[in-house]
C-alpha cells in the first residue's frame, strides 16, 4: 500500500492548506465553537450516565471529553489539567483498557507541562510557542531529549514518573502497542527497556509502513514529522534522522541533536 501511494503522486494541496491555516490560526473562531460544542455534548453525557451502572459507556464518553479538552488546549483555550487527570483516572478505573491508559498518560503530560513551565522559563516559552503544532507529550519529550537539566527535573516530577510506569505497563500488557515516542521515553527514564522495545517494533513491517504512509498523506503535520524523526533515531538511521531534523528546523520546530544519555 505504501509503495502504491508513493507512486500515485497524490495532490495534497488542500490538505496542506488546511494545516497551514490551522498553524496560522485562520478559522480559529469556528474551530473553537466546534470544540466547545463537542465538549458540552460530552459533559452532558458524563452527567447523564452513571459510571457505576454503565462504566464502559461512561469511559467512552470521558475519552471524547478528554479529546475535546485537548483540542481546546492546543489553540490556547484555558483548561483545568487537574480535572483532566481526575476524569482520566476515573475513566480508566471504569474501563481499564489501552485507550483509557493512554488518555491518562496524555492528561498527565499536560499537567506536567503546566508545572514544569513554572520551574523552567525556557520550557514555558516552548509550550507557548509550540502547543498548537505539537502534542503535550511530544513537547515534553523533545525538551527532555535536548536539555539534560530539564530531563533531570522532569524525571523527578510525579506525573512524569507515573507516565513512565503507565507506558511500561502498556507495553507489557499490549504487545502491539508502543512506538518510537515510547522508545525515547524509555531511553531517558527506563533505558533497560528501550532496546527490547526497539527490537520488537523494528521487527514489525507494519510499523515501518505506517511511518511511510504518514510521510505521504500527512506531510504537513508537525507532530507526525517529529514522530518520524523519533522513529529514525530508534532505527539508527542517521541519514534519515538528519534529513528529518533539517526539515523540522526549516519549519521552525524546536529540535536539536539528541544529547548524550
Amino acid at each position: 500500500m505504501a509503495d502504491r501511494a508513493q507512486r500515485a503522486n497524490l495532490d495534497l494541496g488542500d490538505h496542506r492548506q488546511i494545516w497551514a491555516d490551522y498553524l496560522a490560526g485562520v478559522g480559529d473562531e469556528s474551530r473553537l465553537a466546534s470544540a466547545r460544542a463537542v465538549l458540552q455534548r460530552h459533559e452532558a453525557q458524563l452527567e447523564a450516565i452513571s459510571v457505576d451502572t454503565q462504566p464502559l459507556t461512561w469511559s467512552v464518553a470521558a475519552g471524547g471529553w478528554i479529546d475535546a479538552q485537548m483540542r481546546l488546549a492546543k489553540v490556547g483555550e484555558p483548561i483545568d489539567p487537574d480535572r483532566l487527570v481526575h476524569v482520566a483516572r476515573k475513566a480508566r478505573a471504569a474501563n481499564d483498557s489501552s485507550a483509557s491508559l493512554w488518555n491518562l498518560v496524555v492528561a498527565l503530560s499536560l499537567r506536567a507541562n503546566r508545572d514544569l513551565a513554572v520551574s523552567d522559563a525556557s520550557y514555558a516559552q516552548l509550550v507557548r510557542d509550540y502547543s498548537r503544532a505539537l502534542d503535550p507529550e511530544t513537547l515534553l519529550l523533545l525538551q527532555m531529549d535536548r536539555n539534560p537539566d530539564f530531563r533531570s527535573l522532569a524525571l523527578e516530577h510525579r506525573d512524569v514518573q507515573e507516565m513512565l510506569t503507565l507506558m511500561i505497563e502498556r507495553t507489557e500488557r499490549y504487545s502491539q502497542r508502543g512506538g518510537a515516542w515510547t522508545w525515547l521515553l524509555f531511553q531517558h527514564g527506563a533505558p533497560e527497556r528501550a532496546d527490547a522495545l526497539a527490537e520488537r517494533l523494528l521487527a514489525r513491517p507494519a510499523v515501518q509502513a505506517s511511518h511511510r504512509l504518514q510521510a505521504i498523506f500527512h506531510d504537513s503535520s508537525p507532530e507526525l514529522l517529529i514522530q518520524r524523526y523519533f522513529y529514525a533515531l530508534m532505527s539508527d538511521d542517521d541519514e534519515q534522522a538528519q534529513a528529518l531534523l533539517a526539515e523540522a528546523r526549516s519549519r521552525g520546530l524546536p529540535v536539536t541533536e539528541p544529547t548524550a544519555l
